[in-house]
């Protein structure tokens, strides 16, 4: 099969398309190769499928997941922080907003707060509305801090 592009020089193809099935079909001899992109697409699609939202969790199905039978309350011996300078501008800065009455405005206050912490740990990165998949669950997380990496 040959192609045309106007301006372009003839393109010689050695497989066309059987558009009901998703694969490309060999020109010379009609035998079928699978057509990777769309066999991939049709494999993700089905094992996000098969994945639950880690949002859709109640407490008692997330721990058996994880396999955890007691939650331990952690006693953390810390001591406060000083607040930044910029910290306190910028939530100076913030009193002009409505932080109270709807989710997205109280992402202001989160990020101010996140922004500040993190300033002391070096190594740490935080992904805002990152995608988050494990080998039974997917979705999107609101925060997530890892290690800073450039991905």
């Amino acid at each position: 099969m040959t192609a045309f592009r106007r301006g372009h020089a003839p393109v010689v193809s050695l497989f066309k398309i059987d558009w009901s099935t998703g694969s490309r079909v060999a020109a010379h001899n009609k035998n079928r190769v699978p057509n990777s992109k769309a066999t991939d697409m049709a494999k993700t699609a089905q094992l996000k499928k098969s994945k639950k939202n880690f949002s859709s969790f109640t407490l008692k199905e997330a721990m058996k997941q994880l396999n955890i039978i007691n939650l331990n309350t952690w006693s953390i011996d810390t001591s406060p922080l000083n607040p930044s300078d910029f910290f306190q501008q910028r939530l100076k800065r913030l009193e002009a907003f409505d932080l109270e009455s709807y989710e997205r405005s109280k992402e202001l206050l989160i990020d101010a707060f996140c922004e500040e912490a993190i300033q002391i740990f070096p190594t740490l990165k935080i992904w805002k509305g990152a995608t988050l998949e494990g080998d039974v669950t997917c979705g999107s997380v609101d925060y997530l801090i890892s290690g800073r990496k450039r991905y």
